[in-house]
């Protein structure tokens, strides 16, 4: 900015556009400022520069070169960038950094470019040059020298010569084993000559002829003097070239393959390989008998141990054959003087990796035999050979696809090989399954392989499941619950987990247990027959009204334990709360006794039977009846009944009642039953619901009322003692299905009127009146009673020591008017007789006569005849070891 007193215009530079700066990166700007008194200004310059892009390669050299070994310094072969700037064509500022002068081989040298722009802008290039070490560099005298005395080695030595200077120098040559008299042996004096002589003069010698006493051929010539053996000639001359080459036979053979290139020179110092190469390879069976790092000199001393020895020792010995080609190799690759290269081992240039999934079967979510590992095969050539046949070999599977028939270097194949291996047991308990495969790929006679492994592991998960099932044994009496009865148990015991499990032991506490060990139970297995067990139920089992019982299994993966646990209970139903109410036996001959309400039995019977109801028992039609009349009922009762409780005879005052036949002359009956009905009559009179108790089963027990008849509606409940009464078989079938105590009090007025059940089909006279004074004992003035229940269908009666046949029993309908059906089954094969009779015991059908199976049913159907009047049929169903009872009534 610049001012004056007059002030100044400001030059407008809006418009100026400035050239690219390149050609030597600078431009001057100039311009003119006038004031605002005079025309008279100043000129002003400035200098504007720029340019930050570095000059580029534009023909990108390689950065790291590999030139042939021995490559000397001054012949490194370099490449050099060429550079371009942004601004076009420019004189780019170039400085070299050369790298020291010959450094030892192998050796590697850095050359470094370094260029600027004219705007200053810095690049670089830098490049490597590495020169390898070249092999080592053996001369050897070739066959076809040694054949010719006119021939020369490659310095001008005539063969003649090169082999009498070696022979004067190490003194005679000796090959095969003297030891074993199997040896040749070529001497100095005359030694070259002989050599001459047996030698001929192209590359396979295969007859050693002419002169041969000029050396001691012992065992390997034959008789004429002939000796086809090139063996021999191969191990000649190897140890001449030894001689000539000490250092030949130190060679390592770094492996069977390799290649020669010719020297430039006869063993100078400077020599360097030619650009020609000839391929040679020892057999593989003479390469691996050597061992590891074997030598030339290793070569030698095999073939002297062939010449030497009938029999190559080892069972993987190669030919003779095999070893004269292998020093053969050694013997010509030189010609002369030459390099030696080894070719790298091809042994694992085919690469395997090996994939596997687990495909999860049923069961789902855990690892068990049947689930399946599905794998794939990637392959891959890493070497530099084409494989022309590739396939895979897996001991444990089937390998689908393959083979491959081009795999090129550098190719890989993840989709034509694959398998499925379905998992074993014997995989998951050991909790892993390891899978290895190998891959072989065919290149040209030779064959290259890799393997690789795929482990799959697996989660052992042991558990042990236990199911126990009860059933009920009913022992004698039959048809009820009761002590003594017995529960047998089954065990069910399986192997819930996905591993084997041994050494499985159970144990029930509570029950008498029977069985052994369960050695091996394999997954999914059940096992239900080594142990079944069984319990005899007590009193205090019946009167709790079920039984549970735990048992307990033990099994073992290894050491590891799995246990489980499984209950079994067996119930039944809690009997009715039903009170009732009786007068006792030893008060019915006592008039001052008392009632449990404080009344006495005398005015309780009078009660009883006033105002105007006479006691009336048996059959007035058949004119065979008792009668206690109301007045003076009460003391004739009181004289009849004796006062011991239990009335084994009618005596005393027997006129006060009508006894009809049902006494002797003189005036005694000794009739326990007419007893009995009396007592019960006045107990039905007492408790008028008594008549309608339903006995749902012929076992029952009863338990002391906290009141005198209360009823539960107004607090009276059983108290803890117990009484057991049991009414007989015979009553309780034959009134079937459910009887009632007036069913009871019916049969046993029938009886005292004289129709009695038929013999043999039911219940005797005593039966019934024991079962009439199981009723008038079981309350003792007031008292619950508590059945105990079991299936109807299991209730027979035993005929002997055997253990009775089920017997299953229905009639339907009943009662019938015209016709009905009586169905049948045993639990057990045997021969069953199905018949109806009439309540005199006559045989009215005989329904069914034969064998029957075991669970067989079979309904037989009943009609009625027009002549035939009965009321009533008995159905009597018979085993060899059992009888089933019921009656039938029929409808009019």
């Amino acid at each position: 900015m610049t001012g004056d007193g007059c002030g100044v215009i400001i030059p407008d530079l809006s418009g100026y556009t400035a050239p690219v700066l390149c050609e030597g990166g600078t431009v001057t700007v100039t311009y003119g400022i006038t004031d605002l008194c005079s025309s008279a200004g100043i000129t002003r310059t400035f200098t504007l520069s720029g340019d930050a892009i570095p000059p580029a390669i534009t023909n990108t050299p390689p950065s790291t070169i590999v030139a042939p070994c021995g490559t000397p310094f001054d012949l490194l072969p370099w490449q050099l960038p060429e550079w371009t700037d942004n601004c076009g064509t420019v004189t780019v500022i170039s400085d070299v950094t050369d790298p020291a002068a010959t450094a030892p081989l192998p050796a590697t040298y850095t050359r470094t470019w370094a260029v600027t722009d004219a705007c200053g802008n810095p690049a670089s290039f830098t490049q490597t040059i590495q020169v390898p070490k070249c092999e080592e560099e053996y001369c050897t005298v070739t066959q076809f020298t040694l054949g010719s005395s006119t021939a020369s080695f490659c310095d001008g030595t005539s063969s003649y010569d090169l082999m009498e200077s070696l022979l004067q120098e190490h003194g005679p040559l000796v090959v095969g084993l003297p030891a074993n008299n199997r040896s040749f042996t070529v001497p100095v004096a005359g030694g070259a000559q002989c050599i001459i002589d047996r030698f001929p003069s192209w590359n396979n010698a295969f007859v050693l002829t002419g002169n041969y006493s000029c050396g001691n051929f012992g065992d390997l010539l034959q008789p004429d003097g002939r000796f086809n053996n090139t063996l021999l000639v191969e191990a000649i001359t190897m140890q001449f070239n030894l001689w000539l080459t000490p250092a030949l036979g130190d060679l390592l053979l770094e492996n069977s393959a390799f290649y020669i290139r010719s020297a430039s020179g006869c063993g100078g110092e400077d020599d360097y390989p030619l650009d020609d190469s000839t391929y040679y390879e020892i057999h593989p069976s003479v390469y691996n008998y050597l061992g590891p790092d074997p030598t030339v000199q290793d070569l030698l001393d095999l073939a002297n141990l062939a010449l030497g020895t009938p029999v190559i020792p080892g069972p993987n010995a190669p030919t003779k054959a095999q070893i004269k080609y292998a020093l053969k190799y050694i013997n010509e690759a030189f010609e002369n003087c030459g390099f030696i290269y080894f070719v790298p081992p091809l042994s694992n240039k085919i690469e395997l990796a090996k994939t596997g999934t687990i495909i999860d079967n049923e069961p789902f979510g855990v690892h068990n035999a049947g689930d399946q590992v599905s794998y794939q095969f990637a392959v891959s050539n890493i070497g530099n050979l084409t494989f022309s046949s590739v396939y895979i070999n897996d001991p444990m599977i089937a390998v689908n696809g393959g083979p491959i028939i081009n795999l090129a270097p550098g190719a890989t194949d993840n989709t034509t090989f694959s398998g499925v291996y379905t998992i074993t047991q014997e995989d998951i308990d050991a909790g892993s399954l390891t899978n290895t495969a190998t891959v072989i790929g065919l290149a040209g006679v030779n064959a290259y392989y890799d393997t690789d492994d795929d482990v799959q592991t697996f989660t052992r998960a042991p558990s042990i499941g236990l199911v126990k099932s009860g059933t009920f044994v009913d022992n004698f009496p039959m048809g009820i619950y009761n002590a003594g009865d017995q529960i047998t148990y089954t065990f069910d015991i399986t192997n819930t987990g996905n591993v084997t499990l041994t050494d499985i032991v159970l144990s029930d506490p509570l029950a008498n247990l029977s069985g052994n060990a369960i050695a091996l139970l394999s997954p999914g297995m059940t096992n239900s027959s080594a142990y079944t067990a069984v319990y005899t139920l007590t009193e205090t089992d019946i009167a709790a009204g079920s039984f549970t019982n735990t048992a307990f299994v033990t099994g073992f993966f290894g050491t590891t334990p799995v246990t489980a646990s499984a209950e079994d209970t067996q119930s039944w139903s809690q009997p009715p709360m039903i009170e009732v109410c009786t007068l006792t036996e030893e008060a019915y001959s006592d008039q001052y006794g008392d009632f449990c309400n404080g009344q006495t039995i005398y005015d309780l019977i009078e009660s009883l039977m006033y105002p105007d109801d006479p006691l009336l028992l048996g059959l007035p039609a058949n004119n065979r009846t008792f009668s206690v009349p109301v007045d003076g009922g009460a003391q004739c009762i009181i004289d009849i009944l004796p006062g011991e409780g239990f009335a084994n005879k009618l005596t005393g005052n027997w006129s006060c009642g009508n006894f009809g036949y049902l006494l002797n002359n003189d005036g005694k009956l000794y009739n326990t039953l007419l007893s009995q009905m009396i007592a019960l009559e006045l107990n039905m009179r007492l408790s008028p619901g008594l008549a309608d108790v339903v006995l749902t089963s012929p076992e029952f027990y009863t338990r002391a009322s906290s009141a005198c008849g209360g009823g539960t509606s107004n607090g009276s409940y059983p108290l803890d003692d117990s009484l057991h009464f049991v009414i007989p078989y015979s009553v309780y079938l034959y009134l079937g299905i459910n009887p009632t105590i007036q069913d009871v009090y019916d049969l046993a007025n029938s009886a005292l009127g004289g129709v009695a059940p038929p013999p043999n089909l039911g219940p005797t006279l005593s039966d019934i009146r024991d079962a009439v004074q199981v009723i008038n004992q079981a309350f003792e003035d007031c008292r619950f009673i508590f059945f105990i229940p079991k299936p109807k269908s299991s209730l027979v009666l035993p005929l002997g020591k055997e253990l009775p046949v089920g017997i299953e029993l229905k009639v339907a309908p009943n009662p019938f008017r015209s016709f009905t059906e009586v169905s049948f089954s045993v639990d057990k094969a045997t021969r069953v007789q199905a018949q109806l009779y009439d309540m005199q015991g006559n045989l009215v059908k005989n329904l069914f006569e034969g064998n029957m199976e075991a669970g067989q049913e079979r309904t037989e159907v009943y009609n009625v005849s027009r002549n035939e009047s009965f009321a009533v049929l008995i159905c009597v169903i018979r085993t060899p070891t059992a009888i089933r009872v019921q009656r039938i009534i029929r409808a009019h």
